[in-house]
């Protein structure tokens, strides 16, 4: 069996605590990680140092479960983001915070799907405070042609990407709030 790359085993470690979420509103997970000098000196590969999911603090738990809904009417108020517990253990962890990066993942039935932009300022904050290095986002984007803006071409048209994105603390929190209403 071929083994994976490293940086596979971040996402799949995001991935899995995503999956774990309780949330009934978005299953999200975050992996922090650094990364280490790899086997020959040159290669580096990330050390995982935690996963975790969104959802109420303990010992409290999602009551839209039971059919009522209160939970996703007051989701940004109840629970905590799987980010906020990812910083909370990066800045809890020996070393220099300033290497650590985040990966953040989305899934719906258990399957990681493309998410938005940087989009929660609550998160950006604490994650640029913190001094954390950065945060990877596998996000959907809008790409246009010139073409497409100015309709100088009928074949001009708007595409739909996903992909892997890597956000600088600094520019993750500009971009927030770039995306705020």
């Amino acid at each position: 069996m071929a083994r994976l790359h490293p940086f596979d085993e971040v996402i799949a470690a995001a991935v899995t605590a995503a999956r774990s979420s309780v949330c009934a509103k978005s299953k999200r997970g975050v992996a922090v990680y650094y990364m280490l000098d790899g086997p020959r000196g040159k290669d580096t590969v990330p050390e995982i140092i935690g996963a975790y999911s969104n959802g109420p603090p303990p010992p409290f738990e999602c009551s839209s479960y039971d059919g009522d809904g209160r939970c996703e009417r007051i989701c940004n108020q109840w629970a905590v983001h799987a980010e906020a517990r990812a910083v909370r253990r990066a800045v809890e962890y020996r070393g220099n915070r300033s290497e650590f990066r985040l990966l953040h993942v989305k899934v719906e039935n258990g399957e990681l799907v493309a998410g938005g932009p940087p989009s929660c300022w609550q998160c950006s904050r604490e994650i640029l405070d913190a001094g954390l290095h950065g945060i990877w986002l596998y996000e959907r984007k809008l790409t246009v042609s010139l073409e497409y803006l100015l309709g100088v071409s009928a074949d001009a048209q708007a595409k739909d990407v996903t992909k892997w994105s890597f956000y600088s603390a600094e520019e993750f929190h500009r971009v927030t709030w770039e995306n705020q209403p």
